[in-house]
């Protein structure tokens, strides 16, 4: 059984441009509100910051879900050395602190992003704890209203009851009609809540929708990035076949023109 292939460390290059992009877009990110205009905001500008860091990584592909993983690794090791710097200080009194306690300006970053999000109360969100949110908010709803209808529906025919009956005794109607009569009407309180979750069931299906058409654009145009891919290395191959033919290694006839 072939184990999985491991994906390759990030380099300095990437994890720095991760943290500026993290930093120029935090009052996004790190946003308090969690609708569904704000959810779809969040991860467009995960995509903004995978393209970024991408663009100076051309022998492997970094998606968005592995750049959330590596930002909550960065907060957690910032945490740590940080709460450490603290611990140094307290000793020291403010003196000279230990070697391994110095800071880098990417690590200053780091904190001042900390800083920012832990007073606002706001973690690190992924798409699939706001599509839970989503999910979880059409619930509660349906929740709530059937409860609230179910006790509402039960007092409603109580007094329907009530006054049908008292009405009967006083016009001397048959009783089939004084039982019939309440009847009809938890019919027709019935039909509310099935509207109301068919609304809700549209709204979501609406979001849903949405949420395809943008991973449909997101998919084409990872697909036109992988043909440029192609066509450059299409294209080194090509000049690594002219180099070895040049120095007689191969023959003019195992050259592969570019296509």
């Amino acid at each position: 059984m072939s184990r999985q292939k491991r994906n390759p460390n990030f380099t300095n290059a990437e994890i720095t441009i991760l943290i500026e992009e993290v930093e120029r877009r935090k009052d996004v990110l790190f946003s308090k509100h969690n609708s569904t205009v704000t959810n779809q905001a969040k991860k467009g500008e995960w995509d903004h910051i995978c393209s970024k860091v991408n663009s100076v990584n051309t022998s492997y592909i970094r998606s968005a879900e592995e750049l959330k993983k590596k930002w909550s690794a960065i907060c957690s090791e910032g945490k740590k050395k940080f709460a450490k710097i603290k611990r140094e200080q307290r000793k020291t009194g403010g003196g000279l602190l230990p070697a391994d306690c110095t800071t880098t300006p990417l690590e200053e970053k780091i904190q001042s992003i900390l800083g920012e999000t832990s007073t606002s109360g706001v973690g690190i969100d992924t798409l699939a704890q706001s599509e839970r949110d989503e999910s979880n908010e059409v619930e509660r709803k349906g929740g709530i209203l059937t409860e609230s209808l179910s006790t509402d529906q039960s007092l409603e025919v109580s007094t329907a009851t009530t006054t049908v009956t008292a009405t009967c005794s006083e016009t001397s109607k048959p009783t089939s009609t004084c039982i019939n009569a309440p009847t009809r009407k938890r019919k027709q309180d019935l039909q509310s809540p099935s509207l109301e979750l068919v609304k809700i069931e549209k709204e979501r299906l609406e979001i849903e929708k949405k949420r395809m058409e943008l991973e449909t654009e997101r998919l084409a145009v990872e697909q036109k990035r992988l043909s440029i891919e192609q066509g450059r290395l299409q294209i080194e191959q090509e000049k690594h076949n002219i180099k070895l033919c040049q120095l007689g290694i191969i023959s003019n006839a195992t050259v592969t023109p570019i296509q």
